[in-house]
């Protein structure tokens, strides 16, 4: 799987983009002999087998990842993460140039598109809770609401929840690792026992 960081560094230098969302994703994938028969199930009505990806299985979000890279290979400016395309360029024709031969691609590959969720000719776009632009990578404005609303944790997974929420926001906060020190040491122990730290390291992070 790729990561955000290696998506966005081929985003450098771009100012125009256009992200794809691809439909039904995993169901675009057809299962052969061997693995259909490995997916029955059984019903009051007899046993099925399923003759599409489903989800749940372990290899599928890495087999649809390759399947993705290998039906838009060659594309310029072009990214995928798992069913978030992103196409983009440094001046509009470039960039439309591109939307336009991954279109293409896409109906020859067979893979469907949700038009609700695509997103054309933007100066910024969100993407895995970033915001790209042409001056870099901002944090979406939804996670930081997200981050600043959340209510004091009752219990180890719902601080554990939190400390996740936070570190998807990391790089857009200083010294995080030192802040959540008591935080993180919280989850360890055997009792949770919110003390006077824990709610200065808690508002400090959402400050």
């Amino acid at each position: 799987m790729p990561i955000f960081d290696e998506a966005i560094l081929r985003r450098a230098g771009a100012k125009f983009f256009t992200k794809l969302d691809a439909r039904h994703g995993y169901w675009s994938l057809v299962l052969d002999k061997e693995s259909s028969q490995l997916k029955t199930f059984n019903t009051p009505y007899g046993r099925y087998k399923f003759k599409r990806m489903s989800f749940g299985l372990i290899s599928a979000q890495d087999e649809f990842q390759r399947r993705m890279e290998e039906a838009f290979e060659g594309i310029q400016a072009f990214s995928v993460i798992v069913d978030d395309i992103i196409i983009s360029g440094k001046i509009i024709e470039e960039k439309d140039v591109n939307v336009r031969s991954a279109l293409i691609r896409a109906r020859k590959e067979g893979v469907k598109l949700n038009l609700q969720k695509c997103v054309f000719k933007c100066n910024n776009i969100p993407y895995f809770g970033h915001v790209i632009s042409e001056y870099g990578i901002h944090p979406d404005q939804q996670k930081v609401r997200a981050l600043r609303e959340m209510q004091t944790p009752n219990t180890k997974d719902e601080l554990q929840t939190e400390l996740g929420m936070m570190n998807y926001l990391a790089r857009y906060i200083s010294n995080l690792s030192s802040i959540n020190q008591p935080l993180r040491d919280l989850v360890k122990q055997r009792q949770f026992k919110w003390e006077q730290q824990h709610d200065t390291s808690f508002t400090h992070i959402k400050e």
